[in-house]
């Protein structure tokens, strides 16, 4: 989920060009034996930003009507996740200490739209 202010500058041609800025609420589970036995549990959510740009044709149809054509590329930093558990792997009381980092890098949004814009 996320929201995003963006802004746009139109040529007379029919061309536009935008970027915007937002905010991204992100929910991460993971899963697996080590992460069900574990203390802390396995659901992350994090807030992070978003860029983006866009540019985009408006086809022209009547006064006020135009078919907006659209490409957008954003992009997140993806979460860091930090994790520091216990497992008792024969149940004996003998608890392993386990540290774990999951860092993942960019991830990139690449969108087409076709919308329908009126303008007054």
């Amino acid at each position: 989920t996320y929201l995003m202010a963006n802004a746009y500058y139109d040529f007379d041609s029919g061309f536009y060009l935008g970027g915007g800025l937002g905010i991204v609420r992100s929910n991460v589970t993971i899963d697996g034996l080590l992460f069900k036995n574990s203390t802390s549990g396995a659901k992350y959510t994090d807030n992070l930003f978003k860029v983006g740009v866009a540019a985009g044709y408006a086809f022209r149809f009547g006064n006020n009507m135009h078919i907006d054509l659209r490409y957008r590329l954003s992009g997140i930093q993806g979460p860091e996740i930090s994790r520091t558990f216990l497992w008792d792997q024969y149940n004996d009381g003998n608890y392993l200490d386990f540290s774990l980092k999951i860092t993942s890098g960019l991830v990139l949004e690449n969108a087409f739209s076709v919308g329908l814009r009126v303008s007054f």
